[in-house]
């Protein structure tokens, strides 16, 4: 659900005003940020450095605010 939030925010661009390469970096780079995210946050709960809870639930929430705000930005105009 977080993933496409974030991938809905970032193709509500209209494409007449260009910037759609910009626009499809900044999604893949928002992507790749996430999935490093929850990379780091296993590996930090797999040593027990932070709770599993906590690691688990980091990065879906993390994703889940960035997609809320660009979607609240790019709403509110």
């Amino acid at each position: 659900m977080t993933m496409a939030l974030l991938a809905a925010g970032f193709s509500m661009r209209n494409s007449r005003r260009g910037g759609v390469a910009q626009s499809i970096a900044a999604g893949v780079a928002a992507g790749f940020g996430l999935f490093v995210l929850d990379r780091i946050t296993g590996e930090f709960g797999e040593a027990g450095t932070l709770p599993v809870w906590l690691a688990a639930w980091v990065p879906t929430a993390a994703g889940l605010l960035l997609a809320l705000a660009l979607l609240l930005h790019l709403e509110d105009g």
